[in-house]
């Protein structure tokens, strides 16, 4: 008993600086979330980093989800905008189009009161606890302080062209989109391809193409998100993988011939198609062209051509191009 009567004022002791270090550590926690959920809200909001009343609301929320009572009112949220170059700029500046890539820094202080005398005698009365948490500006505020616009830039307009490659790969190219003008401050800052394939997460592009190669097959829903100082522009398009192999054609093989009847200046010709295909379901002949050179180079496109008389006697002289997708061929024959 003597000895636990020495002890236990120790144990005691022990058990209060964890119970202090704990909470200590789980407001940590909380403003950390805050602060990253703050300078989220102050980067993707319409009136950007602008807006402290907001960001504290937003700290707040995350704080007092489990929080310690009176704690809350001595949380204080500040913010600090940057260029991509690390220049400090006012935030208003960094929503108006100044540049591309700007960043918000939220800072939360908030004071914690500590439980143990040793442990206020080691980190004072007012120790307080400081955290930073940084996002890109993404949300834009016009230049006369309402949402939306974007200073002197037109708004982006989101548009791409996709393209199957092999197998399950697809190709997509964003270059239709708009403005394009690298180098200044209203060119398009960023490229996010949401690929529509619940097997794999969303991933990002860039600004020429980007390829993605589907887990399954099926036809997918890919949306593409664009940015600049003026917004933000999403538009989508379908692609159905695999399309399997294209087709590649031969050339047909031009073939006629011909009949006749009557005699002399008095003859009737009759042309007949019998132009061949290695493959008639996908690579039909798509056109016929006869040239008839001894009756002026009259030509005619139709498959069977009407039958006619030449204005002499003797032998004519007739060709025959066929096409398909693979080429063309020509045939030329001279009737006796």
């Amino acid at each position: 008993m003597v000895e636990f009567a020495l002890v236990a004022p120790l144990i005691a002791l022990f058990l209060v600086i964890a119970i202090d270090f704990g909470r200590a550590f789980f407001s940590y926690v909380q403003i950390t979330n805050g602060a990253r959920e703050a300078a989220t809200l102050g980067g993707g909001s319409l009136n950007g980093p602008t807006d402290l009343d907001a960001m504290r609301d937003q700290v707040l929320q995350e704080a007092n989800v489990q929080d310690h009572a009176g704690e809350d009112s001595t949380i204080v949220v500040t913010a600090e905008c940057n260029t991509p170059a690390g220049t400090t700029i006012a935030c208003e500046d960094s929503t108006e189009g100044s540049a591309t890539g700007n960043t918000v820094t939220v800072t939360v202080t908030r004071d914690f009161n500590l439980l143990t005398p040793l442990a206020s005698s080691i980190l004072g009365d007012d120790f307080k606890m400081t955290v930073t948490a940084t996002a890109p500006v993404l949300g834009f505020a016009a230049a006369d302080g309402g949402g939306g616009g974007g200073g002197p830039c037109p708004a982006p307009t989101a548009s791409f062209s996709v393209t199957v490659l092999s197998g399950n790969t697809v190709e997509v190219d964003p270059a239709a989109s708009t403005p394009q003008d690298v180098g200044g401050i209203c060119n398009l800052a960023g490229f996010f391809w949401y690929w529509g394939d619940p097997a794999d997460s969303d991933e990002a592009g860039d600004a020429t193409a980007a390829q993605f190669t589907y887990v399954n097959d099926g036809t997918y829903t890919i949306t593409l998100e664009v940015t600049n100082p003026a917004g933000m522009s999403t538009t989508t398009g379908q692609v159905t993988v695999p399309e399997g192999a294209p087709v590649v054609c031969d050339p047909p093989d031009a073939q006629f011939t011909f009949t006749t009847t009557g005699s002399g200046s008095k003859r009737w010709f009759t042309y007949i198609d019998q132009s061949t295909v290695d493959d008639e379901d996908e690579c039909p002949i798509t056109a016929w062209l006869w040239t008839f050179h001894d009756k002026g180079n009259e030509q005619s496109n139709a498959q069977f051509p009407a039958a006619f008389q030449y204005s002499s006697g003797g032998s004519k002289s007739v060709t025959l191009q066929v096409t398909n997708a693979g080429g063309s061929d020509s045939l030329t024959k001279s009737t006796p």
